[in-house]
């Protein structure tokens, strides 16, 4: 028994040589959650999804609305991320606000 142990023991003291922090899965999608307010959706969807698919398309990202004022954001790099989120940010400005 004292054997085994032993051995286990020296096993995870070289892997804990080789491995020393967790990898980070890539390929995996992140997920990013903003509230905006409910009564602007329509400017962040933009007539017949227009807004929305450009925005998804420009920062390589997939957005899903819910009626709340909830965006929730699917991407991969923060890069994507940062892009879709100032992207929607002016998109919540309407032309009417802007003068």
């Amino acid at each position: 028994m004292k054997a085994g142990q032993k051995a286990y023991l020296k096993i995870i003291e070289k892997m804990k040589k080789v491995i020393s922090e967790p990898e980070e899965i890539t390929g995996m999608p992140k997920f990013f959650k903003m509230q905006v307010d409910p009564k602007k959706i329509g400017l962040l969807i933009g007539k017949l999804g227009a807004n929305i698919k450009m925005i998804c398309e420009k920062a390589n990202v997939k957005i899903n609305v819910l009626d709340q004022g909830i965006v929730e954001i699917l991407y991969f790099e923060e890069e994507e991320l940062d892009s879709a989120k100032e992207l929607i940010n002016k998109s919540l400005v309407s032309k009417r606000q802007k003068g």
